[in-house]
């Protein structure tokens, strides 16, 4: 994007300023005008940007000339000029660039063209060395670290400082010439902060080494050598430069290490009460912090944080960073002296956090630490439940919930005498907001009514919250039953009175008119609504609850097929076009519900083409705003589904089928719209049995066996089940998958062995699948089930016959000419068979069988 600017505005400058000379090339313009204009032009365009002091622009136009450029002398020209700019922007006062990049970039301009040399250049040079070494140093300090590391950093420090300082002396004296003054107080600034790491390093010459850093700070601030920091005014000083001041961070640190601390606690003080650069006052707790933990004066660094955090209890940010500042101390408090500190900075930082309910945070120093959460005691398992419930919040899933819920429940339990009310009031609060989340409204309202006497004192604006989601929770369960109707009035009465600036106190208001028109006629609840002006907070949630009522009226007058029919539907049509078009625009999760109100009319309207185009509306804000599996995405694909049963579409079922099976098996839609496409599908066999495809109905009814379950205990347990599985039992069987039908029989005959149907399937399928000796049984036990002369008493005497005609023709042939007496008329779907079975079982003629 800023390339893109730089381009932009580089081009419309160029228009600008070249306007009078430019002119379009013909074929006579030679090569060296066309370079000659480029050049010209060039340089009218760095004139400019360089009079308005566009650096960051005028670097981007430059590093495009050095790429475009062949000619390696025009390369170090401009090469030069960018060294000089990219060190200018470095330690410009304002410093809007990103440093590290640009040291970065200068270090690669210094290795490709070693022409390009000067003070300005060798100075931003040694600025980056610091920079390095400065992270390098950084890390020891605030990790345990080996000796070797330490002598490996007193190297580079003794190097750095060497070179750093030959270059301080060159200059101080090129001052005495007249020359400019600015590189001197670079080189100040870089000394400074070398010196004060030296002294860091180097304990038995920290005293030296920490008076040679606040001597090159004060020449950087332009302060006299002698004279304490506090006997000047801050007016004196530029602290708006980032760069003077962290020079007075740098002169604060080094104080404390002098033992000065009246003078350090000044250079701290000061930063805090001009307006010094925003990020060095955004992190000046960390770097006071820091001026103990450097020198492992870890009994000082507790007390300042404890200090700071009792007076930093408005400042979110402000805390946020001691939290994390007290547990990356833990990691310095690790070794030497300060060691038997580091639990108590790791649970003071933990505990802030926690207090804050900052769980984004609380993550990533857990994770970016490795922190070891382990324990039972009462802040542990707090904080490991919060974070299991901060996952839950992304996840939505049911089992991080649970598991959140046994840590903080674990955490309550866990609680002596010395833990904070305010915290068990909180791990409360957090039960609370999960049990609502698992439907168990009725626990949840008590634990956020437990929790609220003592968020109370501290944190009013949880204890609303709590309040609230009471409200809510009765609000629900009143639905169902009538009884909290009253609790819910009350809870909201609760709210206005006890917390009359809450956030909730308008939607309070709003919920209380809601229950109350919920028992009015559509149109007289409508009318009330009618009178939420847009200023209102709640208006386009009223508006919403309006278009949910006109909806309610179209569906009352197509139960009554009232005149009003037409009307009503075009009335919801606008309605859902009005609440669209509202400013600011409705949540997307409401549009969305808006416009499947609409598809939902349009269909039972018989309008699958108006549907149509307004489910497109809704598609569009589910893939633009929705995770793919949503409740409004299941919602929508079922209107599609709906939408393809109203148009006779058997392929755009199944597509929609397909989806619910594949990504949202589990949700009750999947099994709604498996039993309508199956349903459909033995309408179409029953049409065109001779063209129906069968594969597509052993499918769904496989999938629907899948989702109710074939196991004797689901079987017994569900009657779908149980209708589900014979439905595919006797598609098997019909399309002569005997093996398969045979597994499906077996599990429906152990979860029913008296059933008549089951017997009788087992019976066919066992009779097809040649297990004669086993189908007799079944068959032998139906004839003495069912009633005599029953379609099943006839089926069942038949299969007693044709599996004895296999083995003994001629007892077959008794037990057929006994049931031709004893029913007299065959019925006539049955006479084919019986005709066939007498042929069979009549004696041979011959005698001899053949």
């Amino acid at each position: 994007m800023k390339i893109l600017f730089a381009n932009l505005l580089l081009t419309a400058l160029a228009w600008v300023f070249l306007q009078g000379d430019c002119r379009l090339a013909t074929a006579q313009d030679s090569t060296q005008d066309s370079t000659q204009d480029s050049t010209q032009d060039s340089a009218v365009v760095e004139e400019y940007l360089n009079r308005l002091e566009l650096d960051s622009i005028l670097i981007e136009h430059l590093q495009r000339q050095l790429d475009g450029t062949a000619v390696r002398s025009e390369k170090v020209v401009i090469a030069r000029q960018l060294a000089g700019l990219y060190s200018k922007t470095v330690f410009s006062e304002t410093n809007p660039f990103n440093v590290e990049s640009h040291l970065e970039r200068i270090n690669e301009l210094a290795t490709q063209f070693p022409e390009v040399d000067s003070p300005e250049l060798k100075m931003t040079l040694l600025h980056s060395e610091y920079a390095g070494v400065e992270k390098e140093m950084i890390a020891w300090l605030t990790s345990s670290r080996s000796p070797s590391e330490r002598t490996d950093l007193r190297t580079e420090l003794l190097d750095l400082g060497r070179r750093t300082k030959i270059e301080l002396n060159r200059l101080e004296n090129s001052i005495l010439e007249g020359s400019n003054s600015q590189l001197f107080l670079r080189a100040s600034y870089i000394y400074g902060w070398i010196c004060y790491y030296r002294g860091l390093v180097e304990t038995e010459e920290r005293v030296t080494w920490m008076k040679r850093a606040d001597e090159s700070f004060r020449d950087f601030l332009e302060l006299e050598t002698t004279r304490p920091v506090s006997q000047f005014s801050a007016q004196w000083f530029n602290l708006q430069s980032p760069w003077h001041a962290r020079a007075m961070v740098g002169m604060g640190m080094a104080l404390r290490a002098l033992g000065e601390d009246e003078e350090s606690k000044f250079c701290f003080k000061i930063l805090e009460s001009v307006e010094a650069d925003a990020n060095v006052r955004r992190n000046l707790d960390v770097w006071r912090l820091s001026s103990y933990l450097y020198l492992q004066q870890m009994d000082q660094a507790f007390a300042f944080l404890r200090r700071r955090a009792a007076s930093s209890r408005a400042d979110d940010q402000k805390r946020t960073r001691l939290w994390v500042a007290a547990i990356d101390a833990a990691s310095s408090a690790s070794r030497g002296k300060g060691s038997k500190r580091r639990v108590q900075f790791l649970r003071f930082g933990l505990h802030g956090l926690l207090a804050d309910m900052n769980a984004p945070v609380l993550r990533e120093v857990v994770e970016q630490n490795e922190l070891n959460l382990a324990g039972e005691d009462f802040l542990l398992a707090w904080c490991r439940g919060y974070l299991d419930f901060y996952r839950a919040e992304q996840t939505r899933d049911e089992d991080d919930y649970l598991s959140a819920k046994r840590e903080l429940n674990w955490a309550l339990k866990s609680a002596n005498s010395e833990v904070d009310k305010v915290d068990m009031a909180k791990c409360r609060f957090l039960l609370g907001w999960i049990d609502f989340q698992l439907n168990e409204f009725e626990s949840a309202s008590q634990l956020f009514q437990q929790a609220i006497p003592e968020l109370v004192e501290r944190n009013v604006a949880l204890a609303s919250e709590a309040q609230w989601l009471t409200v809510r929770s009765m609000q629900i369960l009143a639905k169902d039953d009538p009884r909290y109707a009253n609790e819910a009035f009350n809870a909201m009465d609760v709210l206005v009175r006890s917390f009359p600036d809450s956030k909730y106190v308008r939607r309070v208001e709003f919920e209380k008119l809601l229950m109350e028109i919920s028992k009015f006629p559509p149109a007289e609840a409508i009318r009330r609504l009618q009178n939420i002006q847009a200023d209102d907070p709640n208006h386009v949630e009223a508006v919403f609850q309006r278009l949910k009522l006109q909806h309610r009226v179209w569906q009352e007058n197509q139960k009554q097929d009232s005149p009003r029919l037409r009307l009503s539907l075009d009335q919801l049509l606008e309605a859902e076009l009005v609440f669209h078009q509202l400013q600011p625009s409705p949540p997307h999760g409401q549009r969305i519900k808006a416009a499947l109100l609409s598809v939902d009319a349009l269909i039972r309207s018989g309008e699958p083409q108006a549907a149509a185009k307004r489910i497109a509306v809704a598609e569009e804000l589910v893939q633009q705003h929705l995770a793919p599996t949503s409740s409004l995405s299941a919602e929508l694909h079922y209107e599609y589904f709906r939408l393809a049963r109203s148009e006779g579409s058997l392929p755009g079922m199944k597509q929609q089928v397909d989806w619910f099976y594949g990504k949202m098996r589990d949700s009750s839609y999947s099994q709604a719209v498996l039993v309508a496409l199956t349903q459909d599908l033995q309408q179409a066999r029953e049409a065109s049995p001779e063209s129906f495809d069968f594969s597509v109905l052993v499918e769904s009814y496989e999938r629907l066996v899948n989702l109710l379950g074939s196991s004797r205990a689901q079987l017994i347990a569900s009657k779908n089940a149980r209708v589900a599985s014979l439905r595919l039992l006797e598609v098997y069987y019909e399309t002569q998958q005997y093996e398969k039908a045979g597994t499906l029989a077996a599990k429906l005959l152990e979860a029913f062995p008296n059933r008549r149907d089951c017997l009788l399937w087992t019976a066919r399928v066992k009779t097809k699948r040649s297990d004669l000796e086993a189908a007799l049984g079944y068959w032998r036990t139906l004839v003495k089930a069912v009633e005599p002369g029953s379609d099943d008493w006839f089926e069942a005497k038949l299969g007693v016959i044709e599996c004895l005609a296999a083995e003994d023709v001629d007892a077959a042939g008794a037990v057929l000419k006994q049931t031709l007496s004893l029913t007299g008329d065959i019925p006539s779907h049955w006479q084919d068979r019986f005709d066939r079975l007498a042929e069979k079982t009549q004696p041979d003629p011959s005698g001899d069988g053949s």
